[in-house]
């Protein structure tokens, strides 16, 4: 429990975009209940004044534009395709994600070495929670004590393998801290955005390399 408490860190990075899944999740899920809930009741002006099917029905404009002090009847547009449509706007929303937002401001120079835009910096660091989101990172331990975080499910086109990341790699330091230091690693970590450059340390199948990035 205790090596859990001082290595928290690694893992809450998952477990933000997690609950930010979920909490997504059940707000569209609500709104969808919602809509169904309003368009299971008809309305009683409809029930009361039934439209003949061979009467054409306003568009959703004619009845906007009305005039509010004409009383004439009006039939409405049925609220379940109405709710239909809501529905599918809610959940057919799909904003660009991290790695199309960030996959023009990362470019590699080198096999080891590669340029990041300021503003990829700053979209990274403000979404970390994503950034961790598409791999998933488990620490290794040695003696005890953790020695370093490997990373799986990395994809190609992810935001890990744009860095220059690969599946089975473990990352054993960053700007030279070790991460079996937290603290270190943290203050190494707050630093970021002022930095420049900045180096991971992996070992990727079994031979350690360095990946060195550079703030343009």
């Amino acid at each position: 429990m205790q090596l859990l408490q001082r290595h928290s860190w690694l893992f809450g990075l998952p477990i933000t975009a997690i609950a930010a899944a979920l909490t997504g999740a059940a707000i569209a899920a609500s709104a969808g209940a919602d809509l169904d809930a309003g368009a299971a009741r008809p309305s009683p002006r409809v029930a009361a004044e039934p439209v003949p099917h061979e009467r054409p029905r306003p568009s959703a404009d004619a009845i906007l534009s009305r005039n509010p002090f004409d009383h004439r009847s009006v039939p409405l547009v049925p609220r379940l395709a109405c709710a239909e449509r809501v529905r599918r706007a809610i959940t057919s929303a799909s904003p660009p994600s991290l790695a199309e937002r960030v996959a023009g401001c990362i470019s590699r120079v080198g096999p080891r070495e590669l340029h990041i835009d300021h503003e990829a910096v700053d979209v990274l660091l403000e979404a970390q929670a994503a950034t961790m989101g598409c791999g998933r990172v488990a620490p290794v331990h040695r003696d005890g004590s953790v020695v370093g975080v490997r990373l799986y499910g990395v994809r190609p086109g992810s935001v890990l393998a744009l860095l220059g990341l690969e599946n089975g790699d473990t990352v054993v330091a960053l700007n030279g801290y070790d991460l079996g230091d937290p603290n270190r690693v943290l203050e190494a970590y707050g630093r970021l955005r002022q930095s420049e450059t900045f180096t991971l340390e992996i070992l990727r199948r079994g031979h350690p390399t360095r990946l060195r990035y550079v703030i343009v």
